[in-house]
């Protein structure tokens, strides 16, 4: 796993509404390397604070010209300061890092679970799955609290995904839970379970939610974790989960080392 450490320039910083941001910048060498779940640690001060990076991660990138998306939203003093940030500001940025998604074998369907902002790292799988020109299913489901907090569902269906939604209130698409969502979905006719394999991210009652419903039907799966990260390397120890082991012993494991991803059964949802 190669990551780079590199000045780079913002081509463009463009705001969604809903306090949500698209930055773009160009690396080759990043975007050579990254695949779809990682992650960058970014600086998004010259000054002492915020002093530590933030970590984000990678919404969509292109091999060819070497372009890198990053969805955020501001929600801190750091993402408030990168949202101010017009292109040609340069910008300290750490990576790819973590390890990214599994991708599915040939022909095995794939469903897309989304909770709000967790459409970030799953849109670059998208993306990849469609670059494939291949004849795999793709269904995106995303949910959210309410319609103006869905994440780019236009961006998923010209990715090649059917797209559903769900909304917490009930003002776009199902009234409910997303991994109610799933679970409807599953239980559907002509839908054969064990044909795909789900990836999810978003918060993480949500995606303990869905590791349940994706038991019930026996469909594997995995999940991309967020956590607040110190280092992004894993020398810090400060973002460990918990996560099932033999034998009944705790065992954990560094959520930027050893993940972002990981299957989702293999968290110890419960003592999170």
């Amino acid at each position: 796993m190669k990551s780079f450490e590199k000045k780079v320039i913002i081509i463009s910083n463009r705001d969604l509404k809903h306090g949500r941001f698209i930055l773009s910048f160009s690396d080759k060498q990043i975007a050579g390397a990254a695949s779809p779940g990682q992650f960058l640690m970014v600086k998004v001060s010259r000054g002492l604070f915020p002093l530590l990076r933030r970590p984000f991660s990678i919404h969509n990138c292109s091999g060819k010209d070497g372009r890198i998306d990053v969805l955020y939203e501001v929600k801190g003093p750091g993402s408030r300061l990168l949202s101010q940030y017009p292109p040609g500001r340069v910008l300290e940025v750490v990576g790819p890092l973590g390890n990214g998604f599994s991708l599915p074998e040939k022909g095995r369907g794939v469903i897309l679970v989304a909770g709000g902002m967790g459409a970030a790292p799953l849109f670059f799988l998208a993306s990849r799955l469609a670059a494939e020109r291949s004849k795999r299913r793709i269904y995106a489901l995303l949910g959210a609290c309410g319609k103006n907090r869905l994440c780019r569902p236009a961006e998923f269906t010209a990715a090649g995904c059917s797209v559903k939604l769900s909304t917490d209130d009930g003002s776009c698409g199902s009234a409910g839970y997303v991994s109610g969502l799933l679970d409807s979905f599953l239980n559907s006719p002509g839908i054969i379970p064990s044909a795909y394999v789900i990836y999810a991210c978003g918060p993480r009652p949500m995606l303990q939610a869905t590791a349940f419903v994706a038991g019930k039907f026996g469909v594997p799966g995995y999940c991309s974790l967020e956590a607040h990260m110190a280092c992004g390397i894993g020398a810090c120890m400060g973002c460990v989960i918990p996560v099932r082991s033999e034998g009944g012993r705790e065992a954990y494991k560094r959520v930027c080392h050893d993940g972002p991803v990981f299957s989702l059964q293999e968290p110890d949802w419960g003592k999170m």
